[in-house]
């Protein structure tokens, strides 16, 4: 290829088909040859890519190479086909030799193609060069001129001829205002420490500070790469285009265990209450937005600084009052990192379980254990059920009171016209009474 523009990789594969096809009558046009070229340059073969690995990514198997270009639509069809698209800042105009001007662009390379190698592979000899300053051939590399300028853009690149002079950023960057911070914990300086937080987190959008603590802190650096892993589900590749948010997981990771050293120092032997107290107030330093990445690396849990920050609190009213008010952690293992730290920070050899005493099963079932407390000899019977007076109808009641009042007339009735006595006084009603006469007359 000619040129590194992905626009002048199609026109010259549109001019070999055509050329190819002038004596068969075919006519080809200008998207046939990109859609030739984007798919047939989709996967970079498996020997290429060891061939790239083994030469620390410096070198060009032609047409196996990273392209670039302004027009995002391209780009976008280049993506769909199967390729490693990355959005840039590209330079478009110089002064004194320094890019003065920047703009949106686009490096586009096969499937396959490591660009996050590629640009380890520049840091890399940037940093190495002797005496801090490194030229740069911009021939020679897999990538173009483009993506060299943008991944030294924060090294104060200068074009020197066909050279890009570039200049290595010392760890001590880095590391003297993290030495300023761990001084500013020791001393329980809280407006030093916020500064110096606050000056490294403002400083994650410069691209080497990443490229920086991935060399000299490799351990810390990978934690990221594998926090974000999880997080977003990509590759590592893909994730050093998000070097800011690598940056703020480094530095998050980095100031958790200078403060986890502090701890486990025993310099809390000596010191007042109140201090104990102060020393949980992160959120006078630490970000608010990135305070749960600080907790992931101290306790393991994005979300339990609230829990260690109440366990420390019962552990210091133990320690210094001898008493404390009873808690159950609702995330055990961090209020056990708690006590742990608590214990390296004072001496104080505090077991969780004493703090923490374990939960008395009746004091979870009260009901349960009111009813096993009760002795056979002091329960108390059961009272005897009262007999309630049945209830009738109206028309029940209505019956037996007119039976009451027969009963009661019955003695004060005045007798028939045929005497006392039964039938015989009282007479027959279809007989007009005259069986009484019958009986008198013979």
């Amino acid at each position: 290829m000619r040129s590194d523009r992905l626009e002048d990789a199609v026109e010259e594969m549109h001019e070999g088909m055509r050329h190819y096809a002038r004596n068969s009558g075919l006519k080809i046009g200008r998207e046939a040859a990109e859609r030739a070229l984007l798919l047939g340059l989709s996967v970079m073969p498996e020997e290429v890519v060891e061939w790239y690995a083994r030469g620390g990514w410096r070198g060009r198997l032609e047409p196996y190479v990273a392209y670039w270009t302004e027009n995002e639509k391209l780009a976008r069809r280049a993506g769909e086909a199967g390729w490693e698209v990355r959005q840039i800042q590209r330079h478009v105009s110089f002064e004194e030799g320094a890019p003065k001007e920047w703009r949106t662009a686009y490096i586009v390379a096969p499937f396959g193609f490591d660009l996050s190698a590629a640009e380890r592979a520049v840091a890399q000899y940037v940093d190495e060069a002797p005496g801090g300053v490194a030229q740069i051939r911009v021939v020679g590399r897999p990538v173009p001129e483009a993506y060299l300028w943008f991944i030294l853009k924060d090294r104060q690149p200068v074009k020197e001829g066909d050279q890009i002079v570039a200049y290595s950023i010392d760890r001590l960057s880095i590391e003297e205002p993290l030495s300023k911070f761990g001084e500013a914990l020791r001393g329980r300086n809280f407006d030093e420490m916020k500064k110096t937080v606050r000056e490294l987190y403002e400083a994650r959008f410069n691209r080497t500070l990443w490229q920086i603590v991935y060399e000299f802190d490799r351990e810390r650096a990978v934690a990221a790469l594998e926090h974000l892993r999880q997080r977003y589900g990509v590759s590592e590749g893909r994730l050093w285009e998000r070097f800011d948010e690598l940056f703020v997981v480094w530095l998050m990771f980095r100031v958790a265990d200078e403060f986890e050293a502090y701890l486990r120092s025993g310099a809390g032997r000596r010191l007042e209450k109140e201090t104990f107290g102060e020393l949980l107030g992160t959120g006078r330093w630490l970000p608010v937005e990135a305070a749960p990445l600080f907790w992931l690396r101290l306790v393991g849990d994005p979300e339990g600084g609230a829990e260690f920050k109440t366990a420390w609190v019962t552990a210091v009213n133990m320690w210094f009052e001898r008493m404390a008010e009873p808690y159950t952690p609702k995330k055990p293992a961090v209020a056990r990192k708690a006590v742990e730290l608590f214990n390296a920070f004072t001496g104080a050899g505090f077991r969780y379980e004493e703090l923490f005493p374990p939960q008395k099963p009746e004091a979870a079932k009260p009901a349960e254990a009111k009813k096993e407390a009760v002795k056979p000899e002091t329960a108390v019977k059961p009272a005897k059920a009262e007999v309630k007076p049945v209830e009738r109808s109206v028309t029940e009641v209505q019956r037996s009171e007119e039976r009451g009042l027969r009963r009661e007339e019955k003695p004060t009735a005045k007798p028939e016209a045929g005497g006392p006595g039964g039938p015989e006084a009282a007479g027959c009603h279809s007989c007009g009474g005259s069986w009484s006469r019958f009986k008198t007359g013979g």
